[in-house]
Parts: structure tokens; sequence; C-alpha cells
């Protein structure tokens, strides 16, 4: 295929089409369902502004990609969670030991 037949072919179809796409495909990702887990949705903050880290998470959400910073921020306060929360706490389960 020709270049300018692949651009036109994407050009062609709808706007709504491609955006649900994009958004099919971040959910896919389990790193950034934690981003979900943490309170933050696709396209947050389009006529808000944030500063530093929540506007930093925000901006990662949307491109699909995250920091190593950002995961080892996740990771440290979801392992926070399951040492306090008596329902997801774990420990005592059989396989654990």
């Amino acid at each position: 295929m020709k270049d300018s037949q692949w651009m036109v072919q994407i050009s062609s179809k709808p706007l709504e089409k491609q955006v649900v796409k994009k958004t099919e495909n971040i959910y896919k990702s389990t790193s950034l369902s934690r981003v979900n887990e943490m309170g933050m949705k696709i396209e947050n903050a389009r006529h808000k502004q944030y500063v530093r880290d929540t506007r930093h998470l925000i901006n990662q959400h949307r491109s699909g990609v995250i920091s190593r910073y950002t995961l080892v921020k996740m990771f440290w306060r979801r392992s926070k969670h399951l040492k306090t929360c008596p329902v997801c706490c774990d420990d005592d389960h059989p396989q654990s030991l």
C-alpha cells in the first residue's frame, strides 16, 4: 500500500471510531488499569488545571505510556493499601507462605 493511500484510509474513518479504538487499547494495559484504580479517567481534566504529579499522571494516561517513577509510586501505594486493608491482605493465605 502506498503512503498516500494509507493516509486516506486513516482520515476517512470517523473520529468517534478512532477514539473508541484508542480507549480500548488503553484499557488493555494492566499498568493503566492501576491508574484507573487511583481515580483517573481518560480525558480527565480537559478543562481543569492540575499541578505536578497529577498532571504528569493524566498526560501519561492519555498517551498510554507510564514512566518508571509513576509505576514505582503506584506499586508503593498499592502495597501500602494491601498491608493496611484487612479485606485485601492475603498474608495468611496458604500459597503466600
